[in-house]
C-alpha cells in the first residue's frame, strides 16, 4: 500500500528490490476464460487516438459492472482535467471509447452470454500470485511482496520469481503471463 515514492526505496533484508508485474493481468485471464489467447497484452490498452490511461479505464470500471457505464467517475474526469486541461468527455466521449475498445477486445462485450465478474478475475490473480509467493518461500526461501498483479523481491531472485510467477499464473489461470520490464518499485514501466 506505500506509494510508489516510497516503494522505490524498499529493500528485502537490506538488498535493493525490483518489481515484476504481469502486463494487462485481468484482460489475460478473461481472454483465458473465453478460450482465446490476448494477442500482445503490451499493447491491450493501445488504440489510436484515445489515451492508454483513458482506454485501462473503461476497461477496469467495465470489468467490473453489469452494464456499460453512460458516463465517466468524477474523479477520473477531475484527475484527466489536471493531467490534460481537457474535459474527458468532450474528447472522449465515453460511448466512443466503448465502441473502440469493444472493437479491440470483443470478449468485454455484455451481450455475450458471458457474465464479467471482476470479483472472479480478482481472485485468480491474487490465487496465482500467492501460489507464487509460497513457491518462492517453501522451495528457496525467498521474501516477496504483492502489490495486485506485481511481485517485489530482491533484484538477485527476480529470475526465480518470474519461474513461479509464470508457472502459478499458467496453473491457475490456464494462460502464459506476459511480464513488464523488470523495474525498481516506483519506476514506471511500459
Amino acid at each position: 500500500m506505500l506509494p510508489a515514492g516510497e516503494r522505490v526505496q524498499m529493500r528485502i533484508d537490506g538488498e535493493l528490490v525490483k518489481e515484476l508485474d504481469i502486463r494487462a493481468s485481468f484482460l489475460t485471464i478473461l481472454y483465458a476464460q473465453r478460450g482465446q489467447v490476448l494477442d500482445r497484452p503490451s499493447r491491450s490498452y493501445v488504440i489510436q487516438g484515445i489515451p492508454r490511461s483513458v482506454v485501462k479505464q473503461w476497461v477496469v470500471m467495465t470489468l467490473g459492472h453489469d452494464t456499460y457505464h453512460r458516463s465517466w467517475p468524477k474523479e477520473f474526469k477531475d484527475s484527466f482535467f489536471e493531467e490534460t486541461g481537457e474535459e474527458l468527455q468532450k474528447v472522449h466521449p465515453i460511448k466512443t471509447v466503448r465502441d473502440a475498445v469493444l472493437s479491440r477486445h470483443p470478449v468485454i462485450a455484455k451481450c455475450q452470454n458471458h457474465h464479467t465478474d471482476i470479483f472472479d478475475l480478482m481472485y485468480l490473480e491474487a490465487e496465482a500470485m500467492v501460489r507464487a509467493m509460497l513457491q518462492l518461500k517453501r522451495a528457496y526461501e525467498i521474501p516477496s511482496l504483492t502489490v495486485h498483479d506485481s511481485i517485489i523481491v530482491r533484484e538477485r531472485d527476480m529470475c526465480a520469481a518470474a519461474e513461479a510467477v509464470a508457472r502459478s499464473f499458467k496453473s491457475v489461470c490456464d494462460v502464459e503471463p506476459e511480464f513488464g520490464k523488470w523495474t525498481r518499485p516506483g519506476s514506471v514501466s511500459a
